[in-house]
C-alpha cells in the first residue's frame, strides 16, 4: 500500500494547503510562547510580546488579502495558497479578535504598565494627577536617570525615597506583583515531581523536598563545591539519604535522622571520616 493510498490527504492540495498554514502560524505562535517563558519576567514584559503579536496578526492578515506569503514561507510553495488567501485572512482576523478578547484586562493597565516600566519618557500631563509631581521630580533628578539604567527595575523602585515618591512606589508595587504567567510554578511542580520520583528510586532522601520548590522557583544556587572534602561523592549520597555534611549549608537530614559529631576528625582513622546518618 502507496502513502497516497494510506493517507489520502496527501493527495489533497486543499488539505495540503491548509496543511501549510498551520504549520506557519503555529511557528509564529511558539515563538511568542518562548519569549513568554523563563524567570525575572514582569507582566508588562510579557504583555509587550503579546502587544507586538497582535500587530504582527494585522500585518500578516494584510498581506493575505493582498496574495503576500513573505512571512509564510511553508503556504508559499503551495499552489493553491492564493485561492485560499481569503480563508486564511478570516483566520488570521478571528485570532486576532480572540488575542483581544483574552487580553483585554491587560488594555485597562496598559498606561499604567508603561508608565511603570519607562517613567522616564512618559508625559506627566497624561499621568494619573497624584504621579504627575512626581514623576516631574524623577525626571528631573539625574541620579535616579542614571540607578535606572543600571538596576533592575524593581530595584530601581525600592531604591527611590519612600518620602519623595510615595505614589509612585505604590504603583510600581501594584504592577509588579502581577502575576503574569504559571511558567514558575509549572517549573517548580516539575522540579519537586522529579525529586520525588528520585527519592522513589532511592537516589535521595525526602529531606531534599522542601529545598526544590525554593531552588527551581529563586535565582538561589546550592554551593556544592564543599562536598568535594567527603572521601567521595557517594558517602554523601549514599543510599537512599543525604549526609548531613556539615562542610556543606545545603546538605540536608531527612525528618529524624541523627546529625553526626561535627568535631575536627582529621587525625582520625580513615573510616571514621565520612559522615553517615543513622537510623
Amino acid at each position: 500500500m502507496g502513502k497516497s493510498e494510506e493517507f489520502p490527504e496527501l493527495s489533497d492540495t486543499n488539505w495540503l494547503c491548509d496543511f501549510a498554514f498551520a504549520v506557519d502560524i503555529f511557528s509564529h505562535m511558539n515563538e511568542l510562547n518562548v519569549k513568554l517563558q523563563g524567570k525575572d519576567q514582569f507582566a508588562h514584559d510579557m504583555y509587550t510580546n503579546v502587544r507586538a503579536f497582535k500587530s504582527k496578526l494585522v500585518l500578516f492578515s494584510r498581506q493575505m488579502s493582498n496574495k503576500s506569503f513573505a512571512h509564510f514561507p511553508t503556504l508559499a510553495v503551495q499552489k493553491e495558497a492564493a485561492r485560499n488567501a481569503k480563508k486564511y485572512c478570516k483566520s488570521l482576523d478571528d485570532l486576532h479578535r480572540e488575542f483581544c478578547r483574552r487580553f483585554c484586562d491587560f488594555e485597562k493597565i496598559d498606561k499604567s504598565l508603561q508608565l511603570v516600566s519607562c517613567p522616564l519618557s512618559q508625559d506627566p500631563e497624561s499621568a494619573p494627577q497624584e504621579l504627575q509631581l512626581e514623576l516631574i521630580d524623577l525626571q528631573s533628578d539625574s541620579v535616579s536617570k542614571e540607578k535606572f539604567k543600571s538596576l533592575k527595575l524593581n530595584d530601581f523602585y525600592a531604591s527611590l525615597n519612600e518620602t519623595a515618591f510615595p505614589n509612585l512606589r505604590r504603583t510600581a508595587q501594584k504592577m509588579l506583583v502581577l502575576f503574569g504567567s504559571t511558567y514558575v510554578c509549572e517549573q517548580t511542580f516539575s522540579k519537586w515531581f522529579l525529586c520525588v520520583l528520585l527519592c522513589l528510586w532511592g537516589n535521595i532522601n525526602s529531606g531534599v523536598l522542601p529545598l526544590t520548590p525554593m531552588f527551581s522557583a529563586s535565582p538561589v544556587t546550592p554551593d556544592e563545591t564543599p562536598l568535594h572534602h567527603c572521601r567521595t561523592n557517594k558517602e554523601c549520597l549514599s543510599t537512599a539519604r543525604l549526609s548531613p555534611c556539615h562542610l556543606s549549608p545545603f546538605c540536608i537530614t531527612a525528618p529524624g535522622a541523627v546529625a553526626p559529631d561535627v568535631r575536627d576528625t582529621s587525625e582520625a582513622p580513615e573510616e571514621e571520616t565520612s559522615a553517615t546518618v543513622e537510623e
